[in-house]
């Protein structure tokens, strides 16, 4: 036991003089390892210890200990910095995912309706019982590009001006506020009905539920004898298409749209480029 006893007088001198438990304990602790180091005041001292301070278990044991005391010892000179989190694979893909979900739609083709679809999808409903709501609710989703949770939820104090000429103030996803260009035309329809039918300023133009409206809209392709499917979102992408056409401005449209990324609209301007391609291609002739 006199190995004991030695570093107990070596802990006892070095904390006496230094004042400094953390590094007392060190330097008491290191003279038990094989070529250890004792250290003193000012002083590094290598010395080799045989006998008990050679014996493998306490090597072992001693590491773990000396392991801490230098971590404890580094906190207190370098300010701790949080671990970095390392993501899993499934995380790292789910991100990457996500990032790049939205250049891919970007490529893709978008179907949508020509004005001249929209006219036949309106005179295969004009003449139902409630012939001039569904005309309202189809020419509001064609000519503004409202989703159809925000149609529904117009009210006529949604109808604004702006520069003298009138918008739709709309909360759209996220409870974003957007305000969306409307034509004169349709705005004075839409006055004329609320007066008729004595819809109040806070009142909603239709009174039904989203399914209601998928109905309507699906009965209206139906009686225009349309082969392809017709749904709400398909009116919002036609007139995404059309506005697309006549102004050539896709920022203007990602704010009329309320969409939250450019990658978004831009799809609207590939669907464009691609029908462009094939014009130009269809101009090529061949001698054979």
């Amino acid at each position: 036991m006199k190995w004991i006893g030695h570093k107990l007088t070596t802990f006892a001198i070095y904390y006496t003089i230094s004042g400094a438990p953390i590094q007392s304990l060190l330097a008491s602790t290191s003279s038990i390892l094989p070529d250890g180091i004792e250290m003193g005041p000012g002083r590094v001292i290598f010395r080799k210890h045989r006998g008990t301070s050679h014996n493998p278990l306490l090597w072992f044991l001693t590491l773990p200990v000396l392991f801490c005391l230098l971590k404890n010892m580094l906190l207190e000179i370098i300010p701790a910095v949080p671990r970095a989190h390392i993501p899993e694979p499934e995380d790292i893909f789910r991100d990457h995912f996500r990032k790049v979900l939205p250049f891919i739609k970007a490529q893709r083709v978008v179907l949508y309706l020509t004005p001249e679809e929209d006219r036949l999808l309106l005179d295969g409903i004009k003449s139902t019982r409630n012939g001039q709501r569904d005309c309202l609710l189809i020419l509001l989703l064609f000519q503004t590009g409202l989703r159809i949770s925000e149609a529904l939820s117009l009210t006529p104090s949604s109808i604004q001006g702006f520069e003298g000429k009138p918008v739709l103030s709309i909360v759209g996803k996220g409870r974003k506020p957007r305000l969306v260009a409307c034509p004169e035309r349709l705005v004075d329809k839409f006055k004329s009905y609320a007066y008729e039918k004595k819809i109040g300023p806070n009142d909603r133009f239709f009174r039904i539920n989203r399914s209601r409206a998928w109905q309507i809209i699906n009965e209206a392709s139906k009686r225009a004898g349309f082969s392809k499917r017709v749904y709400p979102h398909l009116l919002r992408h036609s007139d995404a298409i059309e506005r697309l056409k006549q102004t050539g401005n896709p920022k203007a449209l990602q704010l009329h749209l309320g969409h939250s990324s450019t990658a978004m609209t831009m799809r609207y301007l590939s669907t464009l480029a691609q029908e462009d391609a094939v014009r130009i291609n269809q101009e090529v002739s061949f001698d054979v």
